[in-house]
């Protein structure tokens, strides 16, 4: 596939997330993430001493530890999150590995082989964020020790005035590093997946990146922040409106169970948020009410089905549309994965003036000796009778 190699790409991101390999894989990745975060959050809960029916009735899934808990409590929450992250970005570099093949002109890299790219090559895209932290972390032992010096009476104060330029060198530093945290975050699986690096050659790609390119690195990535955006509320919205129109059709018949099983797997339903989390509750508020789908925002209060048959179909159609959100969702998550994908090899091509789709992967030959040849030769000749 050939490209303008400038933002005209970026567009390319809408129909090369339109992929039933690569949505299959972020949903699945989605719905095993997820589950281990609320596995890990219900834990994180219980073990703070709420019931299990209060965390359901307030976030029913994925709940935010938002307030006074104990210390374990936070950290099986952290679990929960850290192991979300894994899972995503090894979802993430195997639908990155898709894009790269697909550009460079097979469109039949398969899944199977996509995954175990992404585990093969976990170490480079997972720890490469890790080793930006644990560097942070460093840089700021140092100025508590510093700190602790300061502590010590007249040599202290001397002391801290002499290494007051550094420390304030090292602060900048700090920002510094945070800023390349952050776009390591979103180009680790990225990079891994178009060129196999290992972790350093990956931390030297993302410096380089923010470095040669900041411009059009962060310009890129707001147009993509945009393209996820109005794909994911267009495809989401279709969904919609197909969920209404199999709700039409089976009404026609059954329409007293259809409208029950409905209105119960109200009750599994929530989408939004919980109200404490400020502005993004009001944002996610305000794009649901003007989709028309308000409905989705608070979860049913009661679950009295008149038959038990009504009550598993209301479950079966609970799980269905959590399914189709996850599936919804991961055609937003792709358009930022293919979309970065475009994004880096725009560039590597322009800071390194390089075509990673025309570069292949060396192949190597065995060399065989003159030795060697003639051993060969012997062996297929036939021995005299």
């Amino acid at each position: 596939m050939k490209l303008h190699y400038n933002y005209k790409d970026i567009f390319r991101s809408l129909r090369l997330a339109f992929s039933f390999k690569k949505l299959a894989i972020m949903t699945i990745a989605l719905f095993i993430a997820f589950l281990f975060y609320n596995i890990l959050s219900y834990l994180s809960f219980l073990s703070a001493g709420y019931s299990f029916r209060e965390i359901w009735l307030t976030f029913r899934f994925f709940p935010f530890l938002i307030g006074n808990f104990p210390y374990y409590s936070y950290i099986l929450w952290i679990i929960g999150i850290v192991g979300f992250i894994i899972i995503f970005f090894i979802a993430q570099n195997a639908v990155t590995k898709i894009t790269f093949e697909q550009l460079k002109g097979d469109e039949f890299f398969e899944i199977k082989e996509s995954l175990k790219f992404a585990f093969k090559n976990f170490k480079s895209y997972f720890l490469s964020p890790l080793f930006l932290i644990a560097f942070i972390i460093l840089i700021i032992i140092a100025g508590i020790i510093l700190a602790l010096i300061g502590k010590i009476p007249y040599f202290g104060d001397i002391f801290v005035g002499i290494m007051s330029i550094p420390a304030f060198c090292a602060s900048i530093f700090i920002l510094y590093l945070l800023i390349i945290l952050f776009f390591s975050f979103l180009l680790s699986p990225i990079i891994v997946g178009c060129t196999s690096s290992d972790t350093f050659d990956t931390l030297f790609e993302v410096f380089s990146c923010v470095n040669e390119q900041p411009a059009r690195l962060i310009w890129y990535s707001v147009i993509l922040k945009f393209l996820s955006f109005i794909g994911f509320i267009i495809f989401g919205y279709a969904f919609f409106i197909s969920i209404n129109i199999g709700k039409t059709v089976l009404s026609i018949l059954i329409s007293n169970k259809i409208n029950e099983a409905f209105y119960l797997a109200h009750y599994f339903i929530k989408l939004s948020p919980p109200e404490n989390t400020g502005f993004y509750y009001q944002f996610w508020t305000t794009i649901m009410e003007k989709l028309g789908l308000s409905s989705l925002l608070e979860a049913g209060l009661d679950f009295i089905p008149s038959n038990w048959g009504v009550a598993i179909l209301s479950i079966f159609f609970a799980l269905t549309f959590y399914l189709l959100y996850l599936f919804v969702l991961s055609y937003g998550i792709n358009i930022w994965t293919t979309g970065q994908t475009l994004v880096y090899l725009n560039l590597v091509k322009k800071k390194d003036d390089r075509d990673l789709l025309e570069e292949k992967e060396e192949e190597k030959e065995e060399i065989i000796t003159p030795a060697e040849e003639k051993k060969e030769e012997e062996k297929e000749e036939p021995k005299p009778e």
